[in-house]
């Protein structure tokens, strides 16, 4: 079975999201953009990625998505805000993310957009 990457600097986003997917699909879950990206060179079967649109300081990370996908083309990310950040999100889909979260999300959102694109 293909796992979930987790990151966000937020330790609430993570939760969130860990919270939905825990005891449904394996996960990798990294609390800053170098173990992010690290995890994503390792050969395990990434299917989906919910990626934080801002870096640690709260500014955007969008080259953040770019990175990903040229390490992972094709890989499904989506990418968490909050209503603060809804702006940044929505900036990451032209920056490759798939599409946008906004956090809180009732977790079978969660779930389903995860289960969307795990094989």
């Amino acid at each position: 079975m293909n796992t979930v990457l987790i990151y966000a600097a937020e330790e609430y986003l993570r939760e969130m999201v860990k919270s939905a997917l825990i005891n449904h699909l394996p996960l990798i879950i990294t609390e800053n953009r170098e173990q992010c990206l690290e995890a994503l060179k390792q050969k395990t079967a990434i299917s989906t990625g919910f990626i934080s649109a801002c870096s640690e300081d709260g500014n955007a990370d969008l080259g953040l998505f770019e990175e990903i996908l040229a390490l992972r083309p094709g890989l499904h990310v989506m990418a968490l805000g909050d209503h603060n950040t809804e702006d940044i999100a929505a900036e990451a889909v032209r920056h490759g993310a798939a599409g946008y979260i906004l956090m809180p999300a009732e977790a079978n959102a969660i779930l389903t957009l995860a289960r969307e694109t795990t094989p």
